[in-house]
């Protein structure tokens, strides 16, 4: 997936004198390989490539630049849009895609990025500023919409779990990478390229390096990065995004520590649609109104701040006619209790 680190892990795979690594060869609007000058120039298009994808695959395959006779395998990067034609499907590359995924003599590596909060603000950000490798972009703040981040996160897993479920049942050798393993240190580092070396069959005694043109593009604190940084904080707080998103509670701020100052604050508010129901004429009232009163108890679990909490606003979907819920007094009753809730 895009901005995982992909340009990174290319630039280290591109470092080892045995493999001829490419880059996004199906790009949408060009080929870019570090070997263009005596692959592409002249002989492709990505015109071309795209009505003769079979064709030009075998091209980067088979001609191979390798004067010192040193190369043992070659191989290029992969997205999901690189198969599509403005959003929509285009048949001749997916069937090509498709047929890699599912040839069990060619090697997949998968990189992954677990933070996948990061992975959408570097995606935002970079499509702003139009550069994807060589740009600090820390002072670029981006406002994230909360539905199309959820919808970013399902296309995302689900992408993922089509390459391994392909890949898998085709029997095809995978080996993963996570982008913050990698990052971890300079000994995970190491163990981990020699163990992608060990994969791929190269000499696994080469020390991996990056590119130089990649820089790190977010030297900042990500909340930082997002403008309604709370509101995200607060829609997925409980989700596996949990450790990504920076949150310091009060009492990791000591007095010899600088804290970290909270960015703008904009007003958001949440609304939950409760419907309830006493269910039949013999309903204990006192049983129901302790029910409500254990749903407010986690609420006030869940969203622990007072202040968050004056953001959320609860609707009781009520039948007419229901012999507990349905009156005057019940509906004072229930007021009163989410006030206590604060």
């Amino acid at each position: 997936w895009r901005r995982t680190g992909s340009n990174w892990l290319c630039g280290v795979l591109h470092g080892h004198p045995e493999i001829l690594m490419h880059n996004e060869l199906f790009n949408e609007s060009d080929i870019h390989t570090y070997h263009r000058k005596d692959l592409v120039d002249g002989k492709w298009t990505y015109e071309q490539r795209d009505t003769h994808p079979g064709r030009f695959l075998r091209d980067m395959f088979h001609n191979v630049v390798d004067p010192r006779g040193l190369m043992r395998t070659v191989g290029f990067k992969s997205f999901p849009e690189h198969y599509w034609d403005h959003e929509k499907p285009n048949i001749s590359l997916t069937r090509i895609f498709n047929r890699l995924l599912l040839n069990p003599a060619i090697k997949k590596v998968v990189l992954e990025r677990r933070n996948m909060l990061a992975v959408y603000v570097s995606m935002v950000r970079s499509k702003v500023l139009s550069a994807y490798m060589v740009r600090d972009y820390s002072d670029v703040p981006i406002r994230i919409d909360i539905l199309e981040f959820q919808r970013f996160i399902d296309r995302y897993q689900s992408q993922y779990k089509s390459y391994y479920t392909k890949s898998l049942r085709s029997g095809s050798p995978v080996h993963t990478i996570c982008y913050e393993d990698m990052l971890e240190s300079q000994e995970r580092f190491d163990a981990e390229t020699k163990s992608l070396w060990q994969f791929l069959g190269v000499d696994d005694g080469v020390i991996a390096k990056a590119l130089k043109e990649n820089v790190l593009q977010n030297k900042r604190d990500i909340r930082y990065a997002i403008e309604n940084y709370d509101e995200v904080e607060f829609a997925f707080r409980h989700t596996s995004l949990a450790p990504y998103l920076g949150r310091i509670a009060p009492a990791e701020e000591t007095a010899t520590a600088t804290p970290i100052p909270d960015p703008p604050q904009k007003d958001h508010r949440w609304g939950i649609l409760l419907p309830i129901c006493s269910r039949g004429d013999e309903a204990d009232p006192e049983k129901c109104f302790s029910a409500i009163d254990g749903l407010f108890s986690t609420l006030v679990d869940t969203v622990p701040v007072k202040r968050e909490r004056a953001c959320l606003e609860v609707h009781f979907g009520i039948d007419g006619g229901d012999i507990v819920f349905d009156s005057p007094a019940s509906e004072a009753r229930l007021t009163t209790m989410a006030e206590k809730a604060g």
